[in-house]
């Protein structure tokens, strides 16, 4: 491959075979689970500010390669970095290039701290990031549970009920994740700090209140093209722990990835 005949640009089209066929390359080599629903690129696309962020490699109209930088809403000088290449494409220098552009775009936009995401078990990803300056600091986590088998009822609470959040509910949401994840020191979420999240018609995120006081909240996304629900942004309100309202908010997670058939 002649570096020359690849471009790249920001996504200004759909072309939703090649994601598919990029995504399912990655994540069959790599063992990651990355997914793109069509509506999170939709939104992307529609969005010049998350479009922006985003460079994409073609050969011809196959995508090879995938560079994003997103900012923090709430602290504009940072930014994390992903950069993604097509595994029938690596240690031909496509990866440094990309690099290479997505770390000018940081600079242009006044970006001075950076945070690399790079897989463990990804020696080559870990080689790349510790090359250019980067220093290991925690690696993500995560449980599995196994859904099929395993019924989780919704527990009743006197006086509850769940809803599903929207866009209009932004100042409630943002409000209660200050509550539960602020600590001191730490920049407030911002009303556009979760847009992406509360309009991915994939991720559903609620309210559970009591007495029509928002008590709780969770999110889970529900991605069908690798069978799993990501559960995440659980929180309850000070007043109301103990009170079994975060078993409740998990156990409504887990009864939503069955709905979707997930397991």
């Amino acid at each position: 491959m002649e570096l020359d005949s690849v471009r790249i640009e920001n996504p200004e089209r759909k072309n939703l075979e090649s994601w598919k066929a990029f995504v399912d390359a990655v994540n069959n080599r790599d063992k990651l689970e990355l997914s793109i629903p069509e509506q999170t690129l939709e939104f992307i696309l529609s969005n010049e500010e998350f479009r922006k962020g985003i460079f994409i490699a073609y050969l011809q109209d196959e995508i090879i390669g995938f560079a994003g930088c997103m900012k923090n809403i709430s602290k504009p000088q940072n930014a994390s970095l992903q950069v993604i290449i097509h595994p029938d494409y690596r240690q031909r220098g496509l990866g440094s290039r990309m690099y290479d552009v997505i770390f000018e775009h940081a600079k242009i936009c006044g970006v001075k701290n950076i945070t690399a995401f790079a897989k463990e078990h990804m020696q080559q990803a870990m080689d790349f990031v510790q090359k250019r300056g980067f220093k290991p600091d925690k690696y993500s986590w995560k449980m599995d549970l196994n859904i099929i088998d395993i019924d989780y009822r919704t527990i009743n609470m006197d006086n509850c009920s769940i809803r599903r959040i929207t866009i209009e509910d932004n100042k409630d949401y943002i409000a209660i994740m200050n509550a539960g994840f602020k600590k001191d020191g730490d920049e407030l979420y911002t009303e556009k700090s979760f847009e992406l999240t509360l309009r991915n018609p994939d991720t559903y995120v609620f309210f559970i209140e009591q007495d029509g006081k928002i008590t709780a909240t969770a999110a889970v996304g529900l991605e069908s093209t690798v069978n799993r629900g990501y559960i995440h942004n659980v929180t309850v309100y000070k007043e109301y722990r103990g009170k079994g309202f975060g078993e409740m908010a998990l156990n409504h997670c887990i009864n939503k990835a069955k709905e979707a058939n997930l397991s």
